[in-house]
Parts: C-alpha cells; sequence; structure tokens
C-alpha cells in the first residue's frame, strides 16, 4: 500500500466518528448530497457505495436510516459467465430526490431513481425508476 492510499484509508475512517463527518466526507469524494440531509445511524451501519461516488445523487432534507444499503454497481451479469465467458460489472446511477425517508435495511440497487416526497418502508428492495410516493 503506498502513502496515499494509506492516508486516504485513514480519511475515511476517521471520517465515520460522526454522521455529519461522515456525510462531508462523500460529498468529498464526489456525491452530491443535499443540505438537511440526515443519517440516522452510526455511519459504519449504513453502506453507501464507494466505487463510483458520482453515480449518487441524494437530495435535501433525506433520512437515511440504520442498516440501509446503496449500491451503484452489481455482478447480476455474472451468472452467465459459464456460458459467455467473461462477464464485466454494470453500474448505474442512483438518485433519490427531495424530502424522503429511507426505512431500515432498505437496500438500493444501482439505476434507481426515488422521487421526491417518497417513503420507503423498512427491509424494502428498490430497482428502477419512478415517482412513487410509498414503497413498501
Amino acid at each position: 500500500m503506498n502513502i496515499g492510499n494509506f492516508l486516504h484509508a485513514i480519511r475515511r475512517v476517521w471520517s465515520k466518528r460522526s454522521p455529519e463527518s461522515w456525510l462531508d466526507y462523500l460529498r468529498a469524494e464526489g456525491m452530491r448530497i443535499g443540505t438537511g440531509t440526515k443519517l440516522f445511524s452510526k455511519p459504519s451501519a449504513v453502506l453507501i457505495d464507494l466505487t463510483r461516488p458520482w453515480l449518487i445523487d441524494i437530495g435535501k432534507n433525506v433520512q437515511i436510516t440504520i442498516g440501509v444499503k446503496i449500491l451503484t454497481h452489481g455482478y447480476d451479469w455474472s451468472v452467465l459467465k459459464g456460458k459467455f465467458g467473461e462477464v464485466l460489472g454494470s453500474a448505474g446511477k442512483v438518485t433519490i430526490g427531495d424530502n424522503c425517508f429511507i426505512g431500515m435495511n432498505t437496500v438500493i440497487l444501482k439505476g434507481t431513481t426515488i422521487g421526491n416526497n417518497t417513503i420507503i418502508g423498512a427491509g424494502s428492495v428498490v430497482t428502477g425508476g419512478g415517482t412513487r410516493q410509498i414503497a413498501c
């Protein structure tokens, strides 16, 4: 590990000392996160994909609870590897509108758009687009 990677790892660990510092770190990595957005858990209890942070856009006043996972990549096509050979992973943008609530243990998959004023129930798996206001 070179010194740059080491310092980056230290900065990432240090940034998880509070929800606010974690959101600041994510913004610095290229994620768009609106004002008033809050994590209602320890940062270590929320998994936000950092492989492509510029593909995540979180609006204003979004409430993210414990256990939420936001993913911009997937290897779901890897099941076809045996038939077609090498299969590359895929990526997609995740957009969460303003004034949304993301319930506990929700998984938001690549390519998802969540409209403004949406409530996502606990334990949901969200994929695709839409302007729905309640997803359970």
